[in-house]
């Protein structure tokens, strides 16, 4: 994120006490972070969302410098729908975490 300070960045993540962990643990470094799909509205000028899996169309029309997703094994219990749309969202660079994959 540093070395790239303006692109746009996403972060999806399965739940929202995971999304207010990843949110805080990104605020201690100094970075503002917006999150997707706890009943809060988009910011016109993030730069860096977590977003909530059930919430990821409200970002389909973005294009991001990194997509990471986090806990991605979950995305395969997702709706095919949801999940192709977290999967089909635009990046440059893309990682996917778990600790458990199928």
């Amino acid at each position: 994120l540093e070395d790239h300070p303006s692109g746009t960045h996403v972060i999806f993540v399965p739940s929202r006490d995971l999304a207010h962990q990843t949110a805080d643990c990104l605020k201690t470094m100094g970075l503002n972070v917006d999150i997707v799909g706890d009943k809060q509205k988009l910011s016109k000028h993030g730069r860096i969302f977590v977003c909530i899996f059930h919430s990821a169309s409200l970002l389909t029309s973005n294009t991001f410098r990194i997509k990471i997703v986090d806990e991605a094994h979950h995305v395969y219990g997702e709706s095919i729908q949801r999940a192709t749309t977290i999967r089909s969202s635009r990046s440059a660079l893309t990682a996917d975490f778990s600790a458990t994959f199928p």
